[in-house]
């Protein structure tokens, strides 16, 4: 019975090291996540119906400048085309808000 019992904690206790050493790699990084995408396949879309996120990642990452177009793909990329000080510069996201690089 005693071998029973110290078989079943034994399990539990590799399951419950397993699921938490998997959490530990979903955490959100501070690093640029590489996507191949095919330009091509970009729809415009209006800016006021951009996720949350990327509004929030545009105003904070490239402060002072505006979304003057948006594009999204079938993957859920966003192209934005962004203006600050006369300049325009064309940057990638996923919905969440990470900036990606082609």
């Amino acid at each position: 019975m005693n071998n029973l019992k110290l078989s079943t904690v034994l399990v539990i206790a590799v399951f419950s090291t397993q699921i938490f050493a998997a959490n530990l790699n979903l955490t959100p990084s501070a690093h640029k996540t590489t996507i191949i995408v095919n330009e091509g396949e970009f729809l415009e879309v209006d800016v006021t119906t951009l996720p949350k996120a990327v509004l929030e990642a545009v105003k904070k990452d490239h402060e002072g400048a505006a979304i003057s177009k948006a594009f999204v793909n079938k993957e859920g990329v966003y192209k934005l085309v962004l203006t600050h000080l006369e300049k325009e510069s064309t940057v990638y996201s996923s919905a969440e808000g990470e900036w990606l690089e082609l």
